[in-house]
């Protein structure tokens, strides 16, 4: 669960539900079947001192999600003994089909984009195709049980390449705006307000602003590389290109 209209939802399914999962596959009795746990760098937190993102990463999550899969994590590892379990710390997944990134998309085709903050704000990214090959080694790859991986491109990318990227894909020249951090949190609090009148989840709220406006989401994915054999094949330009073309194709744009 990635939105949720309360902080008791996030461990209700991400925690709580991870747990019951645990529970069914140690039922059977040294039989237990893999387990792949899809984590996330939310889990660890952003980068500080200038460090990748790693399992060994003293984790300081921002949000509740974050917490809610940190301890999620803590439960796969607790069940290691029953369970052979791989987590896989994910970051920002983007593709066909993804509609948190289709809003930038969108505003992109139309000339303008928004970001909060800085658009120099460092990340490493992840397309759709990548991340289920990311899946797909863990699950398959016997020396892979009891261990954790950051997956993501290795090359990390600033926002603005990102949207740079789209806007080539678009065939636009976006005029880039920054949003200051103090004007995002007033929105965030009016939108969680009329979320809960809605009795809905708040798209933006202040955990988010929080998290977006870190200077680096930056992981190490050489562990994967070399363990899982995982080789990811998306850079940014060509993931862009592959889902403009498809948001085009379905009009979602």
């Amino acid at each position: 669960l990635t939105e949720a209209r309360t902080p008791h939802e996030y461990y209700l399914i991400n925690t709580e539900g991870t747990a019951r999962v645990l529970k069914a596959a140690a039922a059977h009795n040294g039989g237990a079947p893999r387990v792949v746990f899809l984590s996330s760098l939310a889990a660890a937190g952003p980068c500080r001192y200038g460090e990748l993102l790693s399992p060994d990463t003293v984790p300081m999550p921002l949000s509740h999600y974050g917490h809610s899969k940190l301890l999620a994590e803590v439960l796969v590892h607790a069940y290691r003994d029953r369970v052979p379990a791989t987590i896989l710390r994910f970051t920002s997944v983007y593709g066909p089909r993804e509609k948190g990134v289709l809003t930038l998309f969108r505003m992109i085709k139309h000339g303008v984009a928004l970001t909060v903050g800085g658009w120099d704000r460092e990340v490493s990214m992840l397309y759709v195709r990548d991340a289920v090959q990311g899946l797909l080694e863990a699950g398959d790859t016997p020396r892979a049980a009891g261990r954790t991986y950051c997956v993501a491109h290795p090359e990390p990318v600033t926002w603005r390449s990102v949207a740079d990227a789209i806007g080539r894909a678009l065939h636009r020249e976006p005029r880039l705006v920054s949003v200051p951090v103090g004007l995002a949190r007033l929105i965030a609090i009016a939108a969680e307000g009329c979320a809960k009148v809605r009795h809905a989840a708040a798209v933006l709220n202040r955990e988010r602003v929080r998290e977006l406006t870190q200077q680096r989401w930056v992981c190490d994915v050489s562990p994967a590389e070399q363990e899982l054999g995982f080789v990811p094949a998306y850079p940014v330009v060509r993931g862009t290109e592959e889902t403009a073309r498809w948001y085009e194709e379905e009009q979602w744009l």
